[in-house]
């Protein structure tokens, strides 16, 4: 009885360490996805706003020449 009980135990610890260490990495995984999508996204975010200010040039420049002729 003792001998199953310290089976079961062990198989039981070895599980959690199991989960744990998955966690741990699936965690950290999330973490990296995280970090790397957030330098991803300022690029992208600088990326947007000096385009829509040379949109915004070109349309006053489009506007000028326009009205200017």
């Amino acid at each position: 009885m003792l001998l199953i009980i310290i089976h079961v135990g062990h198989v039981v610890i070895t599980l959690l360490l199991i989960i744990i260490h998955v966690g741990h990495v699936v965690i950290t995984s999330l973490l990296t996805i995280i970090y790397v999508g957030h330098v991803v996204v300022l690029p992208l975010f600088i990326i947007i706003y000096v385009g829509h200010v040379v949109v915004l040039l070109l349309f006053i420049i489009i506007y000028v020449r326009h009205v200017g002729v």
